[in-house]
């Protein structure tokens, strides 16, 4: 193990992500909604991001990829919107002073997803 990156090299081989946890824009809670995996293991604590801290994510780079990822994950219910709604204001403060341009993002995305579903329209 090489004590400047830690386990990442070993975790890696195994097929494991291992990214900083500021790489992302993730939400500042979202440790409180981070899952267990099934699986035990005796010295490592292996947990998964809530969909809805992935969602933000993508709201942050809002490249068209993302835009379509974060339209269909609305659509199929893997998030809330009213999660989103509540987690919202406290992430683009904690991360970009109250942008108006990403909450001109959030609005838009959410706007097309429901007009999608509204039509039956596909993603």
């Amino acid at each position: 193990m090489n004590p400047e990156n830690g386990n990442k090299p070993y975790l890696t081989r195994y097929g494991f992500e291992v990214f900083d946890e500021h790489y992302f824009y993730l939400p500042s809670d979202y440790k409180t909604r981070a899952r267990k995996v099934e699986r035990e293991y005796d010295n490592l604590a292996v947990r998964y991001a809530d969909p809805h801290d992935v969602w933000f994510t993508k709201l942050a780079a809002f490249r068209n990829k993302d835009r379509f990822d974060m339209i269909r994950m609305i659509r199929e219910r893997v998030v809330d919107v009213s999660v989103l709604d509540r987690l919202f204001d406290s992430w683009n403060r904690h991360w970009f002073d109250g942008s108006a341009e990403l909450e001109a993002n959030f609005a838009e995305v959410k706007h097309e997803a429901a007009c999608q579903d509204r039509s039956g329209d596909g993603v």
